[in-house]
């Protein structure tokens, strides 16, 4: 294990370690074969656990075209846009991390949830539709 990255709230690790014979205080690093441990993550949501940074441009959105700004790569990546009631509203695949709104699809002044999955990530991004 490298690194674990805190997200700000109070989430519990416990790990399961093979043929462990103490618990020691001391914080000095252990090094672990992969085969020889598994670890359960309390207090976090799935999302929190595959948290990649996500945003949106613009938002406020006021046209047809959203871009993702991703640190991940939205490989056959698929989106859809739903209200705040959860009615789906339009569905699609993101391009070259854009999503185009289809014509026929005219969006209120309101908000609205992006959803993005593909076969690693699903991502929810709230976003706000304000056209003049």
């Amino acid at each position: 294990i490298e690194a674990i990255n805190w997200l700000g709230g109070d989430s519990i690790i416990i790990f399961s370690i093979l043929n462990a014979t103490a618990i020691t205080n001391e914080m000095t690093p252990v090094y672990l074969d992969a085969s020889s441990y598994s670890a359960i993550i309390a207090g976090m949501d799935e999302q929190e656990m595959n948290e990649i940074n996500l945003k949106i441009f613009p938002n406020p959105v006021s046209g047809d075209e959203i871009k993702i700004i991703c640190n991940e790569n939205l490989y056959n990546a698929y989106w859809k846009i739903t209200d705040i009631t959860g009615k789906i509203i339009c569905k699609g695949l993101v391009i070259n991390n854009t999503i185009i709104i289809p014509d026929e699809i005219q969006l209120s002044n309101q908000e609205y949830v992006l959803s993005i999955t593909n076969d690693v990530h699903f991502i929810n991004h709230p976003f706000i539709y304000f056209k003049n």
